[in-house]
């Protein structure tokens, strides 16, 4: 039995916390897919109140707020929720836990689990920023993270040194179920979303796009350079800004678009040991895709990779404006080979190996 511990919320609360809805739905999805047996979830530390939750037949929420979330105080209710999944982990005879990323909120739990206990402890290994000083909690997570029974990670380009460990680089639920239509491809709208900053580009589409009003791009989603976007759509016709999307609206969007863009800075830390949920969203959904990355877990999957800057994507659009229809559309079609590299059936084969 493999249970999980992770930190989702209902889609309803999503956006008013502030909370990752990438996150949430790739662990949702492992979990609805029967990859885990059981899930506890910590209440995210953004959301600042219990909320009313009814724990689901597989997932047990837990919620500590008796004192105020702010400052020292949140760490008191973190060491509450810390106990409270100890005992029922203790009392329901689970061996095999799982934990969704390590950092502050779960580092308690995992420690008394691993070192107390006869407990195997892995690792789903989503987000890792490497540390920056020797003594520092980001170093012991590292250490941490090494030594643990296995892991799963979602990018092979981390320098961890992982010796027990299988990369997936995410999770599709849902066997592709027709092929892309003969259409026209659009050729002048491009889609830029998810979180919004630095780290993913959004700086870069910024400026490529208010040089070519020609080409048209929408964004979605939020994050730091919100104000600056406002700023752009407000000089520039040709960018449109809708904010964060509940996810059928959100799909309505992405239905509108052929051409989807990944512009994450190659250089930054931050996105050598992730993957974007978004890029595989793209693809599944038959999208093409320019990208600033190469991703060696998509080996076998057809997107422009291209460098960090402006002149690259200006050869990549030109590529893609002037090929031929049917060679773009063979682009489009390749979300059934992603489900063979993202499948539930992957996902519980790769955790029964790594269990024994």
């Amino acid at each position: 039995m493999s249970t999980i511990i992770c930190s989702i919320i209902p889609d309803t609360y999503i956006k008013q916390y502030n909370v990752s809805q990438a996150s949430c739905s790739f662990c949702r999805k492992l979990i609805d897919s029967n990859v885990f047996n059981f899930c506890y979830s910590f209440l995210p530390v953004t959301v600042n109140k219990k909320l009313k939750l009814n724990n689901e037949y597989n997932i047990r929420y837990i919620q500590i707020r008796i004192f105020p979330h702010i400052k020292s105080l949140r760490y008191i209710n973190s060491i509450i929720e810390t106990v409270i999944a100890f005992v029922h982990i203790i009392k329901n005879k689970e061996n095999n836990i799982w934990f969704y990323n390590l950092d502050k909120q779960n580092l308690l739990l995992y420690y008394i689990l691993k070192y107390l206990t006869n407990k195997k402890t892995y690792i789903l290994l989503a987000d890792f920023t490497p540390p920056t000083k020797k003594y520092s909690i980001t170093n012991f997570i590292k250490y941490l993270i090494q030594t643990s029974n296995a892991t799963i990670t979602l990018s092979e380009r981390n320098n961890l040194n992982l010796k027990n460990n299988i990369t997936i680089p995410g999770i599709i639920t849902r066997k592709p179920i027709k092929s892309v239509l003969q259409k026209e491809i659009n050729k002048t709208s491009f889609l830029f979303s998810g979180f919004l900053g630095k780290v993913t580009g959004i700086d870069l589409a910024l400026n490529f796009f208010s040089l070519h009003p020609e080409l048209n791009l929408t964004i979605t989603g939020r994050g730091e350079d919100e104000e600056t976007i406002i700023k752009y759509t407000q000089k520039y016709t040709n960018i449109r800004y809708l904010g964060f999307l509940d996810n059928n609206t959100y799909m309505k969007v992405l239905n509108q678009h052929d051409i989807c863009l990944n512009f994450r800075n190659p250089n930054l830390a931050e996105n050598k040991n992730n993957f974007p949920s978004k890029l595989i969203e793209y693809i599944y959904s038959n999208k093409i895709v320019i990208s600033t990355m190469k991703y060696p877990e998509l080996k076998d999957i057809d997107y422009y990779s291209i460098d960090y800057n402006i002149q690259s994507i200006l050869e990549a659009i030109q590529d893609i404006q002037t090929t031929d229809e049917l060679d773009l559309l063979k682009k489009r079609s390749q979300s059934n080979k992603l489900y063979d590299i993202c499948s539930p059936e992957k996902w519980r084969s790769s955790i029964k190996q790594l269990e024994k």
